[in-house]
């Protein structure tokens, strides 16, 4: 499938295509044909996406081996340990024990570090 044709007009079957696609008309233009962006909206657009990308970088305060309780959900009140760390998406998975009995096992969960509690090594719990 071509988007221009040999004038550098937007085929119809193309445009038929991009107006049947929920929310695309209202960014790319009128009803009846989009209408490209200017460079500088464009250079605006990626400049702010970026500002965003920098801003939003979680900080992990947590370290692989470390004790920690969950603070919320369905593993609450549950000590586990930290397995692995993922800081660009500030996320942990945390190993936790379900079924306290002969049948326990281990399972992992995904948690945001605000999910999460410090514990000492006197089983104490630090909120950070």
């Amino acid at each position: 499938m071509h988007l221009l044709d040999q004038n550098n007009q937007l085929v119809d079957r193309t445009w038929y295509f991009i107006k049947d696609t929920p929310g695309v008309i209202g960014f790319a233009g009128t009803k009846d044909k989009p209408i490209p962006m200017r460079q500088s909206e464009v250079e605006s657009m990626l400049a702010q996406m970026k500002e965003r990308e920098e801003k939003v970088k979680p900080k992990v305060s947590f370290e692989v081996g470390e004790t920690v309780k969950v603070a919320d959900g369905p593993f609450q009140n549950q000590n586990g340990i930290v397995e692995e760390i993922d800081p660009e998406r500030g996320k942990l998975r945390v190993s936790v024990t379900i079924f306290r009995s002969r049948y326990a096992r281990r399972t992992g969960i995904l948690a945001g570090g605000t999910r999460l509690n410090r514990v000492s090594r006197f089983n104490v719990v630090i909120s950070l």
